[in-house]
């Protein structure tokens, strides 16, 4: 089949290119079909209503027109690109998530601690990544906890020791509106003090923009 002049000039270059392909175009070999036919008939997993055709009875399947193979082939080869392709727009309309870059400094309690910190929301709620120096790993007694403070609320967003050293703390929070909180800070609370806060800071920083 002569893919030049206007019919090439349709056709994406990736399908022109299969479709030049001698390979595609070659009649199919009386003995596969009859070998297939003959596979199936003697496999056992096959069901009481399925039919084999034979030979004669697929003799006008072979004969299929050229045309008709070329539109299954651009079909076939056109799925994947149109696929990817509308992911890829749905990707890109959705854009990149919405982070908030924050800044956190130590108190009187730990003056040389500081953390750079990154708030994003997720599907599962916010992800609070600190990438924390200088702060001294929590006392066996005692343990971390941050918090997300606003005018009239406060909520917390987990606990954590810093005995490890060298990794991002990740912290989360089930907190959807974030706009009702303008500050974050890490207190020091005893593992035998209850839930609340201790009012200990140790690190404090803004999530307004400056």
């Amino acid at each position: 089949m002569n893919f030049g002049g206007s019919e090439q000039s349709e056709l994406p270059a990736d399908i022109a290119a299969v479709c030049r392909q001698e390979s595609v175009w070659a009649q199919t070999p009386t003995s596969l079909w009859s070998g297939v036919a003959r596979s199936l008939e003697a496999s056992n997993d096959l069901g009481p209503n399925v039919t084999v055709l034979t030979e004669r009875q697929t003799g006008d399947h072979r004969k299929t027109r050229p045309a008709r193979r070329w539109l299954a082939l651009a079909a076939a080869v056109a799925a994947p690109v149109a696929l990817g392709a509308g992911v890829g727009y749905q990707m890109a309309a959705q854009g990149p998530p919405h982070d908030i870059a924050f800044r956190l400094t130590g108190t009187d309690l730990q003056p040389g601690s500081a953390a750079e910190g990154t708030l994003r929301k997720t599907p599962s709620g916010l992800e609070i990544v600190l990438d924390v120096s200088g702060l001294q790993p929590a006392p066996a007694d005692s343990y971390y906890q941050g918090w997300l403070k606003g005018k009239d609320a406060a909520v917390t967003i987990g606990t954590f020791h810093a005995r490890g050293g060298g990794e991002d703390i990740v912290l989360w929070s089930g907190v959807e509106d974030t706009s009702v909180y303008d500050t974050l800070t890490v207190t020091v609370q005893r593992v035998d003090g209850g839930p609340a806060s201790s009012g200990r800071v140790v690190l404090k920083g803004s999530l307004k923009s400056s």
